[in-house]
């Protein structure tokens, strides 16, 4: 779960809503979690690709774990003008978006936490409840 709020929630819902001419009443989607996510995912395989320096997936795929990594010294970005920024400026990234942190085990995937919410008549989505990466971890096989 990560509140749709900060800079890079910021960055998410301010091309959303420019987007209006190309997608019917975008606001919806404004908290929608898929949706921050799957703009998440774009933006780190683009970040990959900048640091691959090609959009060949033979060869950006392996950078897709750099780009989220938390590692020391590395500078949070929030969007991918961000991070196109930082590398150039020869700094290591970590990106972390509307969806929050990423990060991936040893097969790629990321269960990241999960999240209940709820609909209500104005059109938001009310957080219930979390149930945390660490706890979800506690449960696969």
């Amino acid at each position: 779960y990560a509140p749709s709020t900060g800079p890079a929630w910021d960055t998410y819902n301010t091309a959303l809503l420019a987007s209006a001419s190309q997608i019917p009443q975008p606001d919806q989607w404004s908290q929608d979690p898929y949706s921050e996510t799957d703009y998440d995912a774009i933006n780190i395989m683009a970040l990959a690709m900048v640091l691959a320096k090609t959009p060949d997936p033979t060869f950006y795929n392996q950078y897709i774990p750099r780009v989220v990594m938390s590692t020391s010294g590395a500078t949070e970005v929030h969007s991918y003008k961000e991070g196109v920024d930082a590398v150039a400026a020869g700094k290591t990234i970590q990106y972390v978006g509307p969806g929050g942190p990423v990060a991936f085990d040893q097969y790629r995937n990321s269960t990241g936490a999960f999240e209940l919410v709820g609909y209500s008549a104005d059109g938001s989505n009310p957080h219930i409840a979390t149930i945390s990466a660490a706890d979800v971890e506690k449960y696969r096989s």
